[in-house]
């Protein structure tokens, strides 16, 4: 009973002899093999390919069976590799080309089924179904675990949007406040500047009509009426100084009254933001804001004071945006 080992050896022989050897030589003459070329080509190939193939996969019958096809295929090879002139030489060749075709095919009958069998498990097919199966299974688990970390980073991305929005915000209030708290502080030093100088101009206007009160008037009628005049001259330009100066002081003090209200307010809104996180009650409270920044304040240095607060085009648009729309 043949087994691989005897089938390797067989397959041996061929490795021995090149083919194209067997096509023609010098010491033929004019007798050549090309009758039996593809025959030859065929053998060869079925050899080649047996022996890249795993060979003891094959049950013992099979090995036997081709084992045969490879002797006598062998027997006529070597006859061709020591084939001479001597008798017939023609005569000798046809046999050995005619007998060489019938072996050649019993060669390919045995081994035709048993070919693609052992490249099947050659190529360890079913271990690459495994392993393709095996790999699209974790294929697919790693990408619902990129998928869980794509979201898990979505949301970290989104926390670290709203997160830096509130702190663009947060800076933006304490600049803003800061702002406003120091217009405040001048606009109070220039109103306490304007405030020094209306009384000044109070006491000068008051002084000067003393000094007015005791001089006396010249006896004739007309020095009478240009001393009159003069006299009154001076006080009502005076008294348009004091007036002047009042109201600036009551204008500076009206922006320093406002600037720290808005601050006041802008102070407040960064408080409830941090205290809370209904979204209503931010609302409500930048609301508040817009309209303590950008409407008219009352603060009673200024006549206009008594008109009505008409809200600001602004807190009307951040109003709309902020109201949900009727579904």
């Amino acid at each position: 009973m043949a087994d691989a080992t005897t089938l390797r050896t067989k397959l041996a022989y061929f490795t021995s002899i090149d083919p194209k050897s067997l096509m023609h030589r010098v010491e033929w003459g004019t007798i050549d093999f090309r009758a039996a070329e593809g025959d030859i080509g065929s053998i060869y190939e079925i050899v080649h390919l047996l022996d890249d193939l795993p060979l003891d996969r094959l049950p013992a019958n099979a090995i036997q069976s081709i084992a045969n096809s490879l002797e006598n295929c062998w027997q006529w090879v070597e006859k061709i590799n020591k084939f001479d002139l001597e008798g017939s030489p023609g005569s000798k060749r046809d046999e050995i080309v005619n007998n060489l075709a019938i072996q050649q095919q019993e060669l390919y009958i045995n081994t035709q089924q048993w070919v693609p069998f052992l490249a099947y498990l050659k190529g360890d097919i079913p271990a690459q179904l495994r392993s393709i199966t095996s790999s699209v299974s974790a294929a697919s688990s790693q990408f619902d675990d990129f998928k869980k970390f794509s979201d898990q980073r979505s949301k970290d991305i989104d926390e670290i949007v709203r997160v830096t929005r509130e702190a663009s915000a947060k800076a933006g209030v304490g600049v803003f406040t800061d702002e406003f708290l120091n217009d405040a502080t001048a606009r109070e030093n220039e109103a306490k500047s304007w405030l020094d100088r209306a009384t000044i101009s109070a006491v000068v206007t008051v002084l000067t009509a003393i000094a007015f009160f005791w001089i006396r008037a010249p006896e004739n009628q007309y020095a009478v009426i240009q001393f009159s005049t003069s006299k009154i001259v001076i006080l009502a330009m005076l008294i348009a100084i004091s007036a002047w100066c009042a109201g600036n002081y009551k204008a500076n003090k009206h922006q320093a009254v406002v600037s720290r209200h808005k601050a006041h307010s802008l102070r407040t809104f960064q408080a409830f933001v941090q205290a809370t996180e209904n979204p209503v009650v931010k609302d409500a409270v930048l609301m508040e804001t817009t309209r303590a920044i950008f409407s008219h304040s009352q603060t009673g240095y200024l006549k206009a004071d008594g008109a009505p607060d008409n809200p600001s085009r602004i807190v009307e648009i951040i109003k709309g945006n902020s109201e949900p729309s009727a579904s």
